[in-house]
């Protein structure tokens, strides 16, 4: 995916990061080539996916985290590094997606984000359960993972699915032992009986609302098309099975990720486990750019003592009042929401709003939202002519806030906030450079804004590709 190496957090959606870890492997070691693998193996990935109909680095703003701080030869102090190093990045509201590492990892992940979010619903895919109790004595083992993390209140077991457990095992009740757990199981042999929809459903059914963490394991995987990894098991699914379930899952609450258990060293000549893996992962951010890619957008308007004012702003009094955000009470309460779900908006001021509340402009900018140019009031279309709306609409571009202003970062004119078609707030890009969709009195351009917010536009030379994003400027 060749995306920056990056640790500052600020205006980062989603952080891909190594964990290079393989203490916890009971038969081929190898797992802490893993990342580097997997990363070579994504410069083949391109950005748009067909399928869910999204460009997913302009959805999403995706940074390579690099790897976390891991000790060979201890797995529990290797997970207090790993909880300490992640603790950031889930904190900021960033999707975390990791490469590993061995399945003992996921332990960890599950700490810091059920912090967060509470017990997740864990999606897992997989030749093994992975909820034995102990392995070679031990309790913190890759074959130990789930249980552990059941035993800490970190996933709901009973709003989880673990599915393509397939092999010989130690016992009888070895896969009992999951279930009784509270975790649905689906046999390779079961899984293979369902449609990709049909295995969706179950899921969606058992995670409900629920935040969710995706775990693949790449034994998931036959050997035939994934070599390379420390407990291979045949009869597995091939790539395009794997691909064809993690697509079927679109609109479950993705909150983090990982794809584990690659082994370079027994990877065939085309390092096609590597390939598999890094594919995996690009489906996975897929499906988190494909949760953000519905804006959501808000009309913000003045009070209704302003709008009384003139006889004009009395007149659309009753029809802005079901629709528009009042600046003092309707944006504050909505910011509040924004922020529990952590959700990116756009918020589109009239000019005038803009004149009277400065403070809500800040304030929407302050919490990271995007402002959008809409005209300097709101008038009904019979009441202006072509010249009239014109007028408007220059009053609008002129009405003015610093460019200097810490809280927006794209801007290329000498005024920010409503005189710009788009403002975004604090939350700037993290690569050097982007293009986004900008769209200003129905005309469509495209803005090149780098990081430290120069920008410059130009008109594009065909159409926008996506009619349903609005007004987006250096927007997530």
């Amino acid at each position: 995916m060749r995306a920056p190496h990056v640790t500052a957090l600020a205006g980062v959606d989603a952080a891909v990061y190594g964990i290079p870890f393989d203490t916890a492997t009971t038969y081929r070691t190898g797992p802490r080539f893993g990342p580097e693998a997997i990363r070579s193996a994504s410069a083949l990935i391109r950005p748009y996916h067909q399928v869910h109909e999204v460009n997913v680095v302009e959805s999403l703003s995706i940074v390579d985290y690099g790897d976390l701080p891991v000790s060979p030869g201890d797995t529990e102090r290797t997970y207090r590094q790993v909880e300490e190093a992640l603790a950031p990045i889930v904190d900021a509201g960033i999707f975390p997606a990791a490469m590993g590492g061995d399945h003992s990892i996921t332990l960890a992940e599950l700490r810091v984000l059920a912090t967060k979010h509470g017990p997740l619903a864990l999606v897992q895919l997989d030749a093994h359960a992975d909820t034995w109790d102990e392995y070679f004595g031990q309790r913190y083992f890759h074959g130990t993972t789930f249980k552990r993390a059941a035993e800490e209140g970190l996933v709901e077991p009973a709003a989880s699915v673990q599915a393509g457990m397939r092999g010989s095992v130690y016992a009888a009740g070895d896969l009992q032992g999951a279930r009784e757990l509270g975790f649905t199981v689906l046999t390779s042999d079961q899984l293979r009986a369902l449609t990709p929809e049909q295995y969706a459903e179950v899921v969606r059914e058992k995670v409900g609302e629920r935040p969710v963490f995706l775990s693949f394991d790449v034994d998931f995987l036959d050997p035939a098309f994934a070599p390379g990894t420390g407990t291979p098991e045949i009869a597995g699914f091939s790539t395009a099975e794997a691909v064809a379930f993690l697509r079927a899952l679109r609109g479950i609450d993705l909150v983090g990720c990982d794809v584990v258990e690659v082994s370079p060293s027994y990877d065939g000549p085309g390092q096609q486990t590597a390939l598999a893996a890094a594919n995996v992962l690009w489906e996975l951010l897929a499906l988190r750019a494909r949760m953000i890619q519905a804006i959501l957008s808000f009309d913000v308007d003045a009070e209704t003592p302003i709008l009384v004012e003139g006889r004009r702003y009395a007149d659309n009094a009753g029809v802005m009042s079901h629709q528009a955000y009042g600046p003092l009470v309707g944006v504050p309460r909505i910011l509040a929401l924004l922020a529990e779900y952590a959700l990116p908006a756009t918020f589109f001021v009239p000019g005038l709003t803009a004149e009277r509340y400065p403070q809500t402009v800040d304030g929407i900018l302050e919490a990271g939202h995007e402002i959008g140019h809409h005209s300097y009031a709101h008038f009904s279309p019979f009441d202006q002519d072509e010249p009239a709306e014109r007028a408007d609409f220059e009053r609008a571009l002129a009405v003015p806030r610093p460019a200097s202003s810490s809280s927006c970062r794209c801007t290329g004119a000498s005024t920010t906030g409503s005189s710009t078609p788009t403002c975004r707030g604090r939350r700037s890009r993290a690569r050097s450079s982007h293009l986004r969709r900008c769209s200003i009195s129905g005309r469509a351009s495209w803005m090149r804004c780098d990081v430290t917010g120069a920008s410059s536009s130009s008109r594009a030379t065909r159409s926008c590709p996506d009619d349903r994003i609005a007004s987006r400027c250096c927007a997530r």
